[in-house]
């Protein structure tokens, strides 16, 4: 109320708008005014003028009161807007302040409109207020509802974890503790022929089950660690993941590409990059065809300024197109050849989800899969 006001007036008899400027100076008010007395004056006032409130006659020639609180409602413009008019019905005054107009003035009794407009402003002012506050209270109702999503969701994937991972764990031990059994009844009974054969199956479930519980690790460690940035190289990451990989059996027999374009630096959580390398290219690695003779992996990483993309490509025994989808899918096995415990695929998807990646896999059976990740620049 201590700055200028601008008062657009709709009234078609000058008199009467100048008994009302007399009213607003005689109220001490700051202002400057402008009258239309039509329509399409109205409507381009409120485009050009843009009043601070609006002071209505109620007939006019060719237009009214509530034709032009109609236009206002429209615009949906949050300023005062009062009826100054002759004599009306009570119930019409009734009327037009269930629809939202402001007050109402008698043109014959001026004294109260600089009181109608100061509480005007007030009126405003606390429906402002209002709306600010009931779109925070929106704001964190919404938010409340989304951390109550994720943390069903979390909480019926752990249900599921749990459950699946157990079930996983038991099996390398079951056989583990068999084999021990057996080991034990024929070293007492001097039978020595099998310990051998029985060592061997055990260290394949021991590593069976060291599998499993690095993939429980990783899984903890991407949910539960803040995400990292520092400076990557590729040559050294690859090179780690695949020294890393280089217990699989047959990979000596698997040719190995690895094309690396990087005309930029890339930042990003080296933790987090090698266990979706190391899943993906050990995927490509158990899954390689016996049937030919040229088994490979290629390896591309291309660097740009905002992004990356790695491609991991292989002629593989591939994937049928109706598994594609199911494949990240927790504790999910495509293939009866898998000796993991379907949590890899699982791992990278979630990974990719904190760092904010994308993930692509076009395969073909008997033919091989290319599966592209693009990753931002954390520069």
């Amino acid at each position: 109320m201590d700055n200028r006001l601008k008062i657009l007036m709709i009234e078609d008899s000058e008199s009467d708008a100048g008994l009302i400027t007399i009213a607003l100076k005689k109220a001490n008010l700051i202002f400057e005014d402008l009258r239309v007395d039509c329509k399409e004056d109205f409507i381009e006032a409120l485009n050009t003028f843009e009043p601070d409130m609006i002071l209505s006659d109620h007939s006019l020639p060719q237009f009214n009161s509530l034709e032009a609180y109609s236009i206002f409602k429209q615009k949906n413009l949050k300023i005062p807007f009062i009826l100054i008019t002759g004599s009306v019905s009570e119930e019409f005054a009734v009327t037009c302040l269930h629809e939202g107009i402001d007050d109402y003035i008698l043109k014959d009794n001026l004294t109260r409109l600089s009181t109608a407009i100061k509480n005007a402003f007030t009126k405003k002012e606390l429906e402002a207020k209002k709306r600010e506050l009931e779109a925070k209270q929106l704001a964190i109702t919404e938010k409340l509802r989304q951390q109550n999503e994720e943390l069903a969701k979390a909480n019926k994937e752990l249900d599921r974890f749990v459950y699946s991972a157990s079930h996983e764990l038991r099996g390398p031990i079951t056989s583990v503790l068999g084999l021990i059994e057996l080991t034990t009844t024929e070293f007492n009974e001097r039978k020595f022929d099998y310990f051998e054969k029985y060592l061997q199956m055990m260290g394949v479930s021991i590593g069976k089950l060291n599998m499993i519980v690095e993939e429980i690790v990783n899984y903890s460690i991407n949910n539960r660690t803040q995400i990292r940035r520092e400076l990557i190289n590729f040559d050294e990451v690859i090179t780690k993941v695949l020294d890393k990989l280089s217990y699989l059996p047959n990979i000596n027999q698997i040719e190995r590409n690895i094309n690396i374009e990087q005309a930029c630096p890339w930042y990003g959580d080296k933790g987090r990059l090698m266990t979706i390398l190391d899943n993906l290219i050990s995927n490509s690695i158990q899954y390689y065809n016996r049937d030919i003779s040229n088994p490979f992996v290629n390896i591309y990483v291309k660097v740009m300024p905002d992004a990356i993309t790695i491609k991991i490509e292989d002629n593989g025994i591939g994937i049928e197109e109706k598994y594609i989808d199911k494949i990240f899918d927790m504790f999910y096995r495509v293939s009866s050849l898998s000796q993991g415990s379907g949590l890899g695929l699982y791992i990278v998807k979630e990974t990719l989800e904190k760092l904010t990646g994308d993930v692509n896999v076009v395969s073909e059976p008997n033919k091989g899969t290319i599966v592209t990740v693009s990753l931002r620049n954390s520069l």
